[in-house]
């Protein structure tokens, strides 16, 4: 059965897919260069390359996702813990060995698989079991390690710990610059049709007026856009507005900013712009709009007002004059651009 993965989780198998691959050939290059035999390695690794790789097949097929992430994380939970009795008894007891070897490098995956994969608290507590079972496994033999390798294993409990802080306050530090982001889209993004919203217009409109930035202003509307909705519905309607905005976006340079100021109108703020360059713009944005073949719409036409910012201007009064010029090209018969001096 396929998996059907929400966005969350389709990161999770992106990633997983990214850094299986390089575990596998890890491991494939320490089977050529193990020379213990009969150890720890001899076969755990092949285990690990047999599973990650079969792992990395089923997530690329999106199958039994779910199973596959825990099975991994209880896999690799137990063969760290493995490994470090292996370390401890085999290494340091027996072997005499005053270094944790290889195995420190690895030791921060145990923790990042435990964070990606556990949710909440969850995570923190079975991070925290699976340190506390490691320093265990160190202080039941703790007597009988030699002396010039204990400080490379306490090292070694701390690295461990400082992993799992690592990525406990990581975690958080992400969720909450996710919410914090997510905020700030709701809040400066208008939800229909993924442009600015008036609240984000308004701050532009005032960061340019600050720092006395030379500015134009085009404020819009579609012509009868009642009717469309009235004839159409309110659902072909949104249509159309999201095809506008789609069209006039497509049209203008990074440097412009483009908003939708409410309902059918829109507004457009343009820094490297003059008079005569905002007014050609507004007119080809008007043409392009009055050719566009709009789904289930008969014809959609709009006006057009266009303003230059003065030194005497507000957000208000430059948006009221292009306003005005807008009321000028209603009033005068729609489809058409008007500017209005102060």
């Amino acid at each position: 059965m396929v998996n059907h993965l929400n966005k969350f989780e389709e990161m999770k198998r992106k990633l997983y897919l990214l850094i299986l691959p390089i575990i596998i050939s890890a491991l494939i290059i320490s089977i050529f260069f193990n020379a213990d035999n009969q150890g720890f390695n001899h076969f755990v690794i092949p285990l690990l390359a047999g599973v990650y790789s079969i792992s990395w097949v089923l997530i690329y097929k999106k199958k039994l996702f779910f199973y596959v992430e825990y099975l991994n994380v209880i896999l690799i939970s137990v063969l760290h813990l493995l490994k470090v009795f292996d370390i401890v008894y085999y290494e340091m007891v027996v072997g005499k060995s005053i270094t944790t070897g290889n195995a420190t490098f690895w030791t921060p995956l145990v923790f990042a698989f435990i964070f990606v994969t556990l949710k909440g608290r969850s995570s923190v507590i079975y991070s925290f079991t699976l340190w506390c079972l490691t320093i265990a496994i160190g202080l039941f033999y703790w007597d009988e390690i030699p002396y010039y390798a204990s400080e490379s294993l306490v090292h070694y409990f701390l690295s461990n710990f400082v992993y799992f802080i690592f990525l406990f306050f990581s975690r958080h530090i992400i969720s909450a610059y996710t919410k914090s982001e997510m905020l700030e889209k709701i809040a400066y993004e208008d939800s229909l049709t993924s442009i600015a919203n008036r609240r984000m217009v308004y701050l532009w409109l005032e960061r340019a007026l600050k720092k006395e930035q030379p500015f134009s202003v085009i404020f819009f509307d579609l012509d009868h856009f009642k009717r469309i909705n009235d004839e159409h519905g309110h659902i072909i309607g949104d249509k159309a507005l999201v095809e506008v905005a789609l069209l006039v976006k497509s049209m203008l340079k990074e440097s412009d900013y483009f908003g939708r100021w409410g309902g059918e109108e829109f507004i457009i703020l343009s820094f490297n712009r003059e008079k005569q360059k905002m007014i050609e713009l507004a007119e080809l944005l008007r043409k392009a709009i009055e050719a566009h073949d709009f789904p289930e719409v008969d014809r959609v036409t709009s006006s057009f007002g266009v303003a230059v910012v003065q030194s005497s201007d507000t957000a208000e009064t430059i948006v009221n004059r292009a306003d005005d010029a807008l009321y000028i090209a209603k009033n005068n018969g729609r489809n058409q651009v008007q500017y209005k001096e102060v």
